[in-house]
């Protein structure tokens, strides 16, 4: 945050921001709602609200000390943000009020994604894979690997998505969520983040890093300069992608994957996400407070104002 009075520190992974009113916790992860509108979410059930494009934020009021994970807006007012054990909480006013939803399960859970203003989805521990038809008031669980924690979901069309997690598993619906086909397992792989470009073309990261043209039908591995774990991947066009991790690790490609080029000397600290507002403009976050941001479509970064763990910013 910017203009606050104090200090951060990591506890648990979580980033608290310490000042004259006590201990608010700092984002872990960042929506870009429109134009330079943004959330984020971290410890402690923090949502906090910039309306400035990050220069500086305001902390809600949310109603939970849950761990938040992941927030998803469908319009300028709605929006979801999930957490552990179950929590799922919904605001119909741009974050000054905040409901908890009955989620129907105690895993925690990591990722929400909405197709339309009522259809939406929620990834989680034990294969989880939430689907609500009438934006959040009920839920229902279409997960199909229960020995796996589902870690990240993304859409290509109201019928089609993908969710990727623990043990390398990817999982795939052509039916809305109705059902989910397991088109991989590798208990040596473990996947945090997937990332389409179009309708066949798609990148899940993790311990390895991994590329479909087929609409997920084949996954080949791709060869990347580090042996880091990747936390965040994402694409500026279908041909420029970054991705980053442990150890600080910036990877950009030109060539749709095929190579990637680390990009040295930033920092070492864990970077958990990254993304692009527009062709040029990008911002990586990660552990202790860390928010890069990138003006050359991510050949240099340099830090910008701001607390985050994670930043995701959707289309």
């Amino acid at each position: 945050m910017k203009n606050r009075i104090g200090y951060s520190l990591a506890i648990f992974g979580a980033i608290l921001l310490v000042d004259c009113g006590g201990l608010p916790p700092a984002p872990e992860k960042t929506e870009r709602v429109k134009g330079q509108v943004g959330y984020a979410v971290g410890g402690f059930g923090t949502v906090i609200k910039t309306t400035d494009s990050g220069k500086s934020w305001s902390i809600l009021n949310t109603g939970t000390k849950e761990y938040l994970n992941s927030i998803y807006f469908t319009d300028d007012n709605t929006g979801y943000a999930v957490g552990g054990v179950g929590r799922v909480i919904k605001t119909s006013s741009g974050g000054e009020k905040w409901d908890t939803l009955a989620s129907g399960t105690e895993q925690w859970l990591y990722g929400v994604r909405f197709t339309d203003a009522n259809t939406g989805f929620i990834v989680g521990d034990g294969g989880t894979i939430l689907k609500t038809y009438n934006g959040g008031a009920t839920w229902r669980n279409f997960g199909t690997e229960p020995e796996y924690s589902v870690r990240a979901v993304w859409f290509t069309s109201p019928s089609t998505g993908y969710a990727v997690g623990d043990k390398g598993v990817i999982v795939k619906t052509i039916n809305a969520g109705e059902s989910w086909q397991t088109l991989q397992k590798n208990p040596d792989l473990s996947l945090h983040a997937v990332y389409f470009t179009n309708a066949n073309t798609g990148y899940a990261a993790g311990s390895v890093l991994q590329k479909t043209e087929d609409a997920g039908v084949t996954w080949k591995l791709l060869e990347k300069p580090t042996i880091e774990f990747l936390s965040g991947v994402t694409f500026i066009d279908q041909k420029i992608g970054l991705a980053v991790g442990t150890g600080g690790t910036i990877l950009r490609t030109t060539d749709s994957g095929l190579t990637w080029t680390k990009i040295e000397g930033i920092t070492e600290t864990h970077l958990r996400s990254v993304t692009f507002i527009d062709e040029t403009t990008g911002y990586i976050a990660g552990d202790n407070g860390i928010l890069l941001k990138s003006i050359d479509a991510g050949l240099t970064w340099k830090p910008s104002p701001g607390d985050a763990n994670r930043v995701v910013f959707f289309p």
